[in-house]
């Protein structure tokens, strides 16, 4: 469980730090580029911790059989918390790509 926590996590860190670099070289996205590229970058500076809190209680999780569920539920849930910005970077990123954003072009 651990090591899907680890691939699922770097694959949307990848992802987005892909993103980045398009979003900024393309040009034309404007403000709206810029703004989700940063909002996307310190979403996943702040999510760090989290992660590392839910890997920590997920090893805690495998040599205590009488608690483990709890650990397991207790790191699903801090995990949980570290993508939902991340994906609506992704998203957001994806759409401005694809349909540009017009009404933020100054000239």
């Amino acid at each position: 469980m651990k090591k899907n926590a680890l691939i699922i996590y770097l694959f949307v860190v990848i992802t987005f730090l892909l993103l980045i670099p398009i979003q900024i070289v393309d040009g034309g996205l404007g403000i709206a580029g810029g703004v989700v590229a940063g909002i996307g970058f310190a979403s996943c500076v702040t999510s760090l911790l989290p992660f590392f809190v839910s890997r920590y209680l997920f090893t805690k999780a495998e040599p205590y059989t009488h608690y483990r569920r709890r650990y397991q539920i207790a790191a699903i849930s801090v995990y949980i918390f570290c993508f939902p910005v991340k994906l609506w970077a992704i998203y957001m990123a994806i759409y401005l790509l694809y349909h540009g954003e017009p009404r933020w072009a100054f000239g």
